[in-house]
């Protein structure tokens, strides 16, 4: 498990999804973490800004390997 830190460590990663409801960064070791939320909004970088993640997901190789469910963490500039 490599749980990321901070919004900072997931930006080492490529961003592989940025909607409204979900961040996806996929690591080249295979990891993949995302973030699952509402009014995800992001700067023309594609780093979240602002809204309220819900849920954090890391899978390795397409398995799940950790999630916390439940949160309510809002993103602010």
């Amino acid at each position: 498990m490599r749980l990321a830190v901070g919004l900072g460590d997931l930006l080492r990663g490529s961003i592989a999804s940025a909607t409204a409801t979900t961040f996806t960064v996929n690591f080249p070791d295979g990891f993949r973490e995302t973030l699952t939320g509402t009014g995800l909004t992001y700067n023309f970088l594609g780093i979240p800004r602002g809204g309220t993640i819900t849920t954090y997901r890391e899978s390795l190789n397409g398995v799940t390997t950790f999630e916390i469910t439940g949160l309510n963490y809002s993103i602010t500039d």
